[in-house]
Parts: structure tokens; C-alpha cells; sequence
């Protein structure tokens, strides 16, 4: 069976909430795609969001990270659901100076996120500046997040909650 069609089976457990045998096939499909660079880190893609779903974030984090590696092999939009997801990990676990660097790294090229991604990515991390007390960082993040026009009424309030909170705290400094 090829490394896509292992694959395949692992996405179609997954999609069934079936996590534990997905993730075993999942494992299954790394084996034999070693000489498959888009089959293989698609599934550590697929297996980093099981570990993800489960809290597990360290193994998560390794998943992702494969994926941030080998930035060089695999197609872009894979390596910033990466970063994206990575930094979620990373958040989760309060390293925030962690889950800013990959949101930085998101940022590099904005033209490569789309639109809504971009516009989230500023959002998160404004709040992981906020989390790190980096306040006047945070207020230009969540000020570029607002100046777009691409905004949902909850992400704005949110963004201007947030922005409120760094401008007085940064007062309070």
C-alpha cells in the first residue's frame, strides 16, 4: 500500500473520530514514506493535530516542528499551518516567547498569509506580547489587527478589550 494511501486511511479515521487508530496508522504512513517528503510531513501534520486535540503538546510540538524543519522541502502553506499550530502549542503551554517567534515568522512575508490568517495572526500575537508584558509590541499588533477591514464583530471586540488592557497597564508601568 503507498505512503498515500496510508495516509488517506489515517485522514478517514481521523474524520471518524476514530483518534487512537488514526494515530496508528498515522505512525504507519511515516514508516513508509521515508522517501516521500510530501506524504510524510503531511502526516506529521495529521498527527500533530491528534496530539493537539489531546493536549499532548509536546508531542505536538515535535510533529510541527518536523514540518518548520524542513521548511526548505515542503510546499509554504504547510509550513505556516505549522508555525500556526506550533504557536497554538506553545501558547497553550504559556511560552509565549516561543509562540511569538513563530507568529513572527507567520509575519515575515504577509503576502504569502491570506487575508484572514494574517488578520488572526496579528490578533494572537498581540495577545502573547500582552501575556509577556511587552505592551507598546502588543498595541501595535492589535492597532494593525483593527486597521484592517476584514473583521468580525467578536474579534473586534476582543482586539479592543485587549488594547484597552496593554494601553492601561503600559500606563501603569
Amino acid at each position: 500500500m503507498s505512503a498515500e494511501e496510508l495516509l488517506n486511511q489515517g485522514i478517514e479515521l481521523h474524520t471518524q473520530g476514530r483518534l487512537h487508530e488514526a494515530l496508528q496508522q498515522y505512525d504507519r504512513t511515516i514508516a513508509a514514506a521515508q522517501d516521500e517528503v510530501r506524504w510524510q510531513v503531511l502526516t506529521y501534520y495529521y498527527r500533530g493535530m491528534v496530539h493537539y486535540r489531546w493536549q499532548q503538546y509536546e508531542q505536538a510540538i515535535a510533529d510541527f516542528s518536523v514540518i518548520v524543519d524542513r521548511h526548505d522541502e515542503v510546499a509554504a502553506d504547510v509550513v505556516i499551518q505549522a508555525l500556526l499550530m506550533r504557536a497554538e502549542c506553545y501558547g497553550a503551554r504559556e511560552e509565549y516567547a516561543a509562540a511569538v517567534a513563530d507568529y513572527t515568522a507567520m509575519l515575515s512575508d504577509p503576502a504569502a498569509l491570506p487575508a484572514p490568517l494574517l488578520t488572526d495572526t496579528l490578533l494572537f500575537r498581540g495577545g502573547a506580547y500582552e501575556r509577556l508584558e511587552e505592551y507598546d509590541l502588543a498595541i501595535k499588533d492589535l492597532q494593525a489587527f483593527l486597521n484592517r477591514g476584514d473583521l468580525g464583530s467578536a474579534e473586534l471586540e476582543r482586539a479592543q478589550d485587549l488594547l484597552e488592557k496593554c494601553e492601561q497597564n503600559r500606563q501603569g508601568q
